[in-house]
């Protein structure tokens, strides 16, 4: 068995956990991004925290949130897409 065949095997396992999940694996996907954003706020308020504008803090809260959900989304139909494909030319080698 040659690398990538290796390679392929174990994606094909790991995805399968996975795709069962979809709604959690993009929350996770969406969950990272709020930590960078308060990250990213505090530094640009210099770590002041009775500076805070909580429009502006929102606002940067719901774009991150919103570009992590994208993310979520886009990466899983990226990794279904390939375990379909992954399928399908396993199939088609076993026959």
């Amino acid at each position: 068995m040659n690398r990538l065949e290796e390679r392929n095997r174990k994606f094909l396992t790991y995805w399968k956990k996975r795709r069962e999940h979809k709604r959690k694996y993009v929350a996770l996907a969406g969950v990272w991004p709020l930590f960078i954003a308060i990250l990213a706020y505090l530094w640009t308020i210099d770590l002041k925290l009775p500076d805070i504008d909580v429009v502006q803090f929102g606002l940067q809260i719901i774009v991150y949130t919103s570009v992590g959900v994208w993310y979520g989304l886009w990466s899983y139909k990226k990794h279904e897409k390939m375990y379909q494909e992954l399928l399908a030319a396993k199939d088609t080698e076993q026959a």
